[in-house]
C-alpha cells in the first residue's frame, strides 16, 4: 500500500512556551500503523523529553562529546510514585519496579539534564494503541494516536480523555526551567484541545487523573482487526488460537521471589506474552506483545560481567518477563544458570570499566582474597552528604568504593568524590549543582 509521507514543520509560539521541532510522520496505511521521527533542539537544564523506551526510541547517532552532556535521565514511575535514575538501565529492584509500571510507560516523557544545547532525535512506530495512565500523576508524550492525526481524534475535535477524570496538566518550560501553562486557559479540558493539534507531537507533559484509565475517544468504533499478510508465516491453526487459551509456562519454576537458594542453578524456558524482550531491553516488533519462548542465558557468555544471570520467569497467567540477578558467592553465569566453581575452575578476573576510575561505575567478577568467585558493582558511601533518588545520589560529603582486578584477584579501594556520588561514580561539579537547583 502506498505510504503517505507528511513533512510537519512543528513551531509552537505561545505566550510562555516555545517549542523548536520538526516531525515527519508516515502513515502506514489504513490499519492505523504509522512511524513518526520527532527532532529538538535541547536546551541546558532539566528537559522534558520522550523517554527513551516503549514507542518513542532516540535514534541520533550521537558523539561521545554530546553524550557526556547528558548528566541525568530519569523515568518516573506512577505505580511507585517516584524517580527512577534511567542512565545505565535498569537492574535489581529498579528492574522489578519497572516491569510493575510497564503498562502505564509506553508513552510516557522523562527527565534529561544537560550541561549545553545540542540536538536529539527519537522515532515512535506502533499500532495506534492509547496509552494506559494510573492513579495519580503520569508523564505523557504527545503522539500521533493523541492528535488530530487519529481519524477518530479528528472527527471529534478533542483531546481523547476517554475515561480519564483528568485534574491537573502542566507544560515544563526549559528555556526557563520551570513548570508554565501556555495556554492561558484556567479549563483543564480546552488546555487539553490544544493538543489535540499535529504540532504537539512529541511535546512532553505531566498528567494527573483520578482513578487509573486509559485515554482513548469516547464512542469510536472498533473495527475487526485486518486480514493476515500475504508473507505471514503463521500457520492457520495459530492465527485462529485465542490469546487466553495460552498461558505462561516457565520450566524451571523460578521467579525474584523464589527464596530457594539454589533456584538459579537451574537453566529455564519461559513462554508467554511479552511486552520486552531480554536481548539488551529489546523492544517487541512495534511495542506489540509478543508470544514468544525465551530461556535464561548469561550476560556475555561467562566473559563478561560473569555473575549476571537473565532470569525468565512468569508474572501471571499469561505474562513473562524478566529479571537480570547476580549469582551467589562461590558461583558464576555458565550456559544461562549459575554454577558453583573453585580456583582455577572460575573465570578470570574481570572489571566493565577496567580501571579504577571514580568518574564511572561498573561490575567486578573474579576470585575474592579468600578464594572465592564474587560480583561487585562500585558503590557510593554517605560521609554526611545530602542524599537524592531514594540514595542513589549524594551531594555533598561522600566516597565510592571502587571494585577492580589486582593480580586476577577482586579488590577494593575507596575514593572521596569531592562533589558528590551518582549511582557508583562520583560526580563533577556541573552535575552536583544541578542537584541544588
Amino acid at each position: 500500500m502506498k505510504k503517505i509521507i507528511i513533512l510537519l514543520g512543528i513551531m509552537i509560539l505561545c505566550s510562555t512556551l516555545v517549542l523548536a521541532a520538526y516531525t515527519d510522520y508516515e502513515n502506514l496505511g489504513s490499519s492505523g500503523d504509522y512511524k513518526v521521527t520527532y527532532t529538538e533542539v535541547i536546551n541546558k537544564g532539566w528537559n522534558l523529553l520522550p523517554a527513551d523506551y516503549g514507542a518513542w526510541s532516540i535514534t541520533s547517532e550521537m558523539s561521545e562529546a554530546n553524550i557526556a552532556k547528558i548528566k541525568a535521565y530519569y523515568m518516573y514511575f506512577p505505580v511507585h510514585k517516584e524517580y527512577v535514575l534511567a542512565l545505565s538501565g535498569f537492574s535489581g529492584q529498579d528492574l522489578q519496579k519497572l516491569q510493575s509500571n510497564q503498562n502505564y510507560l509506553q508513552s510516557s516523557a522523562a527527565w534529561f539534564y544537560v550541561t549545553e544545547p545540542f540536538t536529539l532525535s527519537y522515532v515512535a512506530e506502533n499500532g495506534g494503541g492509547m496509552p494506559e495512565l494510573y492513579k495519580g500523576w503520569n508523564f505523557l508524550t504527545i503522539g500521533p494516536e493523541l492528535t488530530v492525526l487519529n481519524k477518530d481524534v479528528k472527527n471529534s475535535n478533542k483531546f481523547p480523555t476517554g475515561d480519564c477524570e483528568v485534574q491537573k496538566m502542566h507544560f515544563w518550560d526549559s528555556s526557563k526551567q520551570n513548570w508554565d501553562n501556555p495556554f492561558g486557559s484556567n479549563n483543564i479540558q480546552d488546555n487539553l484541545d490544544e493538543l489535540a493539534d499535529d504540532d504537539a507531537v512529541g511535546a512532553g507533559i505531566v498528567i494527573k487523573v483520578k482513578e487509573s484509565c486509559q485515554l482513548g475517544v469516547n464512542g469510536a468504533t472498533m473495527g475487526p482487526p485486518p486480514l493476515p499478510d500475504s508473507d505471514n508465516t503463521e500457520t492457520e491453526a495459530d492465527t485462529s488460537t485465542e490469546s487466553s487459551e495460552k498461558t505462561c509456562t516457565d520450566t524451571d519454576d523460578n521467579g525474584p521471589y523464589n527464596d530457594d537458594p539454589n533456584r538459579n542453578k537451574v537453566k529455564g524456558t519461559t513462554t508467554g506474552y511479552w511486552k520486552i524482550l531480554p536481548n539488551d531491553y529489546k523492544k517487541t516488533k512495534n511495542g506489540k506483545v509478543a508470544y514468544e519462548s525465551v530461556t535464561d542465558y548469561c550476560l556475555g557468555e561467562d566473559e563478561w560481567q560473569a555473575g549476571k544471570l537473565i532470569e525468565t520467569y512468569c508474572a501471571g497467567n499469561d505474562v513473562a518477563t524478566y529479571i537480570v540477578t547476580s549469582c551467589s558467592d562461590g558461583t558464576y553465569c555458565k550456559k544461562g544458570a549459575c554454577t558453583s566453581c573453585s580456583g582455577n575452575s572460575c573465570p578470570d578476573c574481570y572489571d566493565s570499566d577496567d580501571s579504577i576510575e571514580e568518574f564511572s561505575s561498573g561490575t567486578t567478577t573474579g576470585l575474592s582474597q579468600n578464594n572465592i568467585f564474587i560480583t561487585r558493582s562500585d558503590e557510593c558511601i554517605n560521609l554526611g552528604g545530602t542524599e537524592f533518588a531514594n540514595g542513589q545520589v549524594i551531594v555533598g560529603s561522600s566516597a565510592v568504593t571502587e571494585y577492580s582486578c589486582n593480580n586476577e584477584v577482586v579488590g577494593a579501594s575507596q575514593i572521596t568524590c569531592e562533589f558528590g556520588c551518582n549511582s557508583g561514580r562520583c560526580m563533577d561539579e556541573d552535575e552536583t549543582n544541578s542537584w541544588l537547583s
